[in-house]
């Protein structure tokens, strides 16, 4: 049959009049992708990435995989890896690949919202969260998994909104919410907590719909939900294997009271501040002319017979998903750290829908204030303001992307200053792995860069929380990559044996200890105090038969070159 050529004339207008939005978005969020990646050199996450991504073989990458090195589900490098072979692996088509994630996550979640919502605050709800959170812009030029995670994440609100709509759905939709569902899981392990938040929330709302004699006849929906989530045991195997680079204990810190509340609170990881107290300001603005206009009429300016219906179903969402870092915060104080702010970003899709439900009760009911209820000379201003005050809203928002990428700081090459001090010959031992895997990747002499493996000193408590899951890691690259590693990561005897005199490149302040009793997310962005390094202080400074000069500084004064030579070998010159 035919379709109605009326209905398609209104689709047809819809699409014009408000996708718009969503392309500008998009536009948007790609533009500040590529003004960073042009800015950015890979750092050490994106290359545990990169590694297994640009990877030639698929089952040589499934074997590293399920080595000691990422603890992530498979689909993000799965479906990377295919991206690879297509667009290639450079920064910026890695990059372009979570960016595209998230541009799907902002228009499935403005899809889902326009359901519910009007125009404005639809649109309104999704720019201010994916326009100005730091987080989110930081993320979105980032080659890591959390613009997949982000996106089918999104597919999950925006099938739990069906879900919510109708008692009985079609098998085509159960297939599409456990495909959905064994996605979210397949791509972070948070999943297994988002995944549930999303049950939960339906659960929730079907009893407060339709009431407990209605929950028999969801229990195929319920069962999609869990089938979905079994397809996990597949990943258990390696699993299993890959957590033993996290123990005894991980890198994260312990969370405090603080890393908590900061979720609840306006200025947040995926909220900036500014934004709800501009919507505030413009929502008094409006009150304020409105009634002041409609005083001057013997008429109500408010339609006693208009009420705001909740949108209870996505409010409930809404409110599961915010639980979400409570109880991370609670496993985390009661079990093992695990709360680190990025590992919780679905928690957006909270602040997308509360933002909505904000801006559609406090600014944008005027637009239903009858014209009639003013005096002539002002019945234009309901319907004007309607569209003036969110358009300039709107356009504020839609060029933060592309201002946060033109500002964003410009990097410099890893070993940029290395030669700095001279003695260019020599080899350059590396303290910290992420400064040596860039170094790897990047330098036009990477032959001369080592990373020492000394397991003794990885597991004391002075290396800090990082010591021994980094000891873990650069084991396990050595392992399933020599071709970029062998011969490059070395026992400290190996090396020490190998080379009398060599540069070392280290933190300044490389006399330091750690401590495992750290806390706040605040501690684990100083990497310093959850990562100490000690074999210059260790094995070269208390042994006599190596002599240890400074350099000087490198990198701002972050890091300083220091000079060693064997004391046999001097005393042969």
């Amino acid at each position: 049959m035919l379709p109605n050529p009326d209905r398609m004339r209104t689709i047809r207008r819809f699409f014009i009049r408000e996708f718009w939005i969503l392309g500008l978005l998009i536009t948007s969020l790609l533009i500040s992708c590529y003004l960073i990646s042009a800015k950015k050199y890979f750092w050490n996450d994106e290359l545990f990435s990169w590694y297994f991504i640009a990877d030639h073989s698929f089952s040589h990458m499934l074997a590293a995989f399920g080595d000691r090195l990422n603890q992530t589900p498979i689909l993000y490098f799965a479906s990377g890896w295919v991206w690879a072979r297509i667009f290639g692996a450079s920064e910026l088509s890695l990059r372009l690949f979570t960016s595209l994630g998230f541009c799907l996550a902002a228009v499935v979640s403005w899809l889902t919202l326009r359901r519910s919502y009007r125009f404005w605050p639809a649109t309104i709800g999704v720019l201010t969260v994916f326009c100005t959170s730091k987080l989110i812009l930081s993320q979105n030029a980032e080659a890591r998994m959390y613009g997949l995670f982000v996106a089918v994440c999104s597919l999950g609100l925006f099938l739990y909104d069906q879900l919510s709509r109708q008692l009985i759905v079609s098998r085509s939709v159960l297939f599409c919410n456990l495909v959905v569902q064994a996605a979210i899981v397949h791509t972070h392990l948070f999943g297994l907590f988002y995944g549930p938040a999303i049950l939960l929330a339906l659960i929730l709302n079907d009893r407060l719909q339709w009431g407990w004699a209605a929950l028999q006849k969801r229990i195929r929906i319920y069962a999609s939900f869990f089938i979905g989530w079994l397809s996990l045991v597949f990943y258990i195997p390696a699993y299993l294997i890959q957590t033993e680079a996290g123990k005894p204990h991980s890198w994260i810190p312990q969370p405090t009271i603080r890393d908590l509340t900061d979720f609840f609170a306006f200025h947040n990881p995926f909220l900036r501040l500014t934004i709800p107290l501009a919507i505030l300001l413009i929502a008094g603005l409006q009150v304020f002319i409105v009634g002041t206009l409609a005083a001057s009429t013997d008429q109500a300016w408010i339609n006693p017979n208009s009420q705001s219906t909740p949108k209870f179903s996505l409010l409930i969402l809404a409110c599961t998903f915010l639980f979400v870092p409570v109880f991370t915060w609670c496993v985390s104080l009661s079990i093992r750290p695990i709360m680190f702010d990025r590992y919780l970003m679905p928690t957006l899709f909270s602040w997308v829908i509360l933002v909505a439900e904000m801006a559609d009760r406090l600014i944008f009911n005027i637009g239903s204030i009858s014209s009639n209820n003013f005096h002539h000379s002002f019945r234009w201003f309901p319907r004007l303001s309607y569209i003036l005050f969110p358009l300039i809203l709107v356009t504020y928002l839609v060029f933060q992307p592309i201002i946060y990428g033109a500002y964003f700081p410009a990097g410099q090459a890893p070993d940029l200053e290395d030669n700095t001090y001279g003695h260019y010959n020599l080899p350059i031992v590396i303290q910290s792995s992420d400064w040596f895997l860039e170094r790897r990747f990047y330098s036009l002499q990477k032959e001369r860069y080592f990373f020492i493996l000394d397991r003794e000193l990885a597991e004391q408590e002075a290396s800090g929380l990082f010591g021994l899951q980094e000891y873990k890691h650069m084991e396990a690259w050595n392992r399933r990559y020599p071709a970029h590693f062998a011969g490059h990561v070395l026992t400290s005897q190996d090396f020490l044996q190998q080379y009398p005199s060599f540069l070392v490149i280290t933190r300044s302040d490389y006399r330091s200890k750690c401590s495992y009793k750290v806390t706040g997310a605040n501690v684990a962005i100083d990497w310093n105090t959850i990562h100490c390094p000690q074999w210059v202080a260790q094995r070269l400074l208390n042994n006599p038969n190596y002599q240890v000069k400074s350099l000087g500084p490198i990198g701002g004064g972050y890091q300083t070159v220091l000079l060693v030579n064997s004391t046999q070998s001097l005393s042969r010159i």
